[in-house]
């Protein structure tokens, strides 16, 4: 709150404040996140105590209720991924600017498992269960056709995507994910969306 009121005094649009999410099985801090042509900037929390970030983790951030006039709700049928992707798509749009806090810290952990890999430098990638790449992919898929997502954005999510794939390659269930892909991928060009009905667990 401290921080959000004094951005705020300097005339922000602020969408929301985010806090440092530090994962309780590594101990490692995840970056904040801005938009590039094909990739994203990866922050970390250093010397300032706020800093400008494209997106946050809905988990934990911090918005006012103003700010959902012009920007509008979260979208429900999104159904797990991307619901706060597109959120801070349409906020970003508005003129609303996202900022990660220093000195907030949340615990969390993301994905069922963590892994390093040489191949993307050591980066920690999360691995999930089959049916999240379903929303991830068909999502991503749904939010392509917005007017406000915008081209940079894309293409830095078609590369994630990409890396997604390769990823996969080590994950013991490897062929349910991928077959979970084509599901997404498919139902995202039709336009489907809300809970996949065929989700077992």
């Amino acid at each position: 709150m401290k921080a959000y009121n004094s951005i705020a005094a300097q005339g922000e649009n602020i969408s929301a404040v985010g806090p440092v999410i530090r994962d309780v099985r590594t101990a490692t801090t995840a970056p904040f996140i801005r938009i590039g042509w094909f990739g994203t900037r990866r922050i970390f929390p250093d010397a300032e105590p706020v800093i400008a970030a494209d997106f946050l983790i809905s988990s934990g951030m911090l918005c006012s209720i103003e700010t959902f006039q012009p920007v509008g709700l979260m979208r429900e049928e999104l159904f797990i991924d991307h619901v706060d992707t597109d959120w801070f798509l349409r906020a970003g749009a508005a003129g609303y600017n996202a900022w990660g806090v220093r000195d907030a810290t949340m615990h969390h952990s993301l994905g069922e498992e963590v892994r390093s890999y040489s191949i993307f430098k050591g980066r920690l990638m999360y691995m999930h269960k089959p049916f999240r790449y379903y929303y991830t992919f068909r999502n991503s898929i749904n939010l392509y056709r917005k007017k406000y997502a915008t081209a940079k954005w894309i293409s830095g999510d078609i590369v994630r995507l990409c890396k997604i794939l390769v990823v996969i390659l080590f994950n013991k269930n490897r062929y349910e994910c991928y077959k979970m892909i084509v599901i997404g991928l498919l139902h995202g060009l039709i336009g489907r969306s809300g809970r996949y009905r065929g989700e077992s667990n």
